[in-house]
């Protein structure tokens, strides 16, 4: 008798053309993957009008999106980026609680990457972090990809330095 060996759900989020670009070959492979069953969370930049709806991108990409998380961004100051991520942790805890996944993918340094790591970190799910230890001198990034590094489980950095 064969057995049947059970998929290991993955979630990812993305939130900008930025991250996708990198992430985009990873979610193909995961996508047709017979190991995984992969959910993609799409948020932040990729459905903002202004900088123009690239979650369509994605759609053209052939990559299933699970579930898109608008986050109220109403300007650039830091305390609207600031309520924007206590919103971001709420709404990835309740799609992160759905999905139940074995292991969650993050790339990079921005806040919702943070508010999804936070997430993951409080409901014990395993992080895999993508470039993090690099720097930017001084930025808010450092500061945020840090943490992620701290919270994550697994790393794949850039190159040996990091």
């Amino acid at each position: 008798m064969v057995q049947m060996i059970k998929k290991k759900k993955v979630c990812v989020i993305t939130g900008s053309r930025a991250d996708y670009g990198i992430l985009s070959i990873l979610l193909k492979e995961l996508q047709i993957s017979n190991h995984f069953d992969l959910k993609v969370i799409v948020t932040c930049m990729h459905l903002i009008p202004k900088y123009g709806n690239t979650y369509k991108e994605i759609i053209k990409d052939k990559i299933n999106i699970y579930k898109k998380v608008k986050l109220p961004i109403y300007g650039d100051k830091v305390s609207d980026i600031s309520r924007a991520t206590g919103y971001a942790i709420d709404k990835f805890t309740i799609e992160l609680n759905k999905i139940n996944p074995d292991f969650v993918i993050i790339l990079g340094d921005r806040f919702e990457a943070l508010s999804f790591a936070i997430s993951s970190l409080f409901l014990k799910i395993p992080i895999v972090h993508i470039h993090g230890g690099e720097s930017t001198y001084a930025l808010i990034d450092d500061s945020i990809r840090h943490s992620i590094t701290k919270m994550a489980n697994i790393h794949f950095v850039s190159n040996k330095f990091y």
